[in-house]
């Protein structure tokens, strides 16, 4: 599986992440998105109750 994240500007994409990850659980997610997400920035997800702890 891979994690994949990307950033936008006035909706076009500026930069993007792919990691790969073993398992969808909430450790992993969160592993990934704290190295790649800064504390500042706005997370839309595809909904996957994994994102909402």
């Amino acid at each position: 599986m891979v994690m994949i994240g990307v950033s936008t500007r006035s909706g076009a994409p500026q930069h993007c992440f792919m990691d790969v990850i073993y398992a969808t659980t909430t450790e992993t997610v969160l592993d990934v998105l704290e190295r790649r997400v800064k504390p500042q920035m706005t997370l839309e997800t595809n909904g996957n109750p994994t994102y909402s702890s």
